[in-house]
């Protein structure tokens, strides 16, 4: 349950920000230079960061 008590909404918004650099900039920057594995990967961390913080942020919602 320590877990859940980290996941605050200004987490929650730092995590969703970085999943979309990821998902986006990083993902670019990796096609450009043509790293179409490692794009991929960065694009499926992205959004596994983002499904994870809010997922963990509902169940605290939930908990409390």
């Amino acid at each position: 349950m320590r877990i859940l008590s980290l996941c605050d909404k200004y987490f929650v918004i730092l995590i969703v920000i970085q999943g979309i650099i990821m998902i986006t900039i990083d993902y670019v920057t990796f096609k450009e230079y043509k790293m179409k594995e490692v794009a991929k990967k960065s694009r499926v961390i992205g959004i596994s960061a983002i499904v994870i913080a809010v997922t963990l942020s509902i169940i605290n919602l939930i908990v409390r």
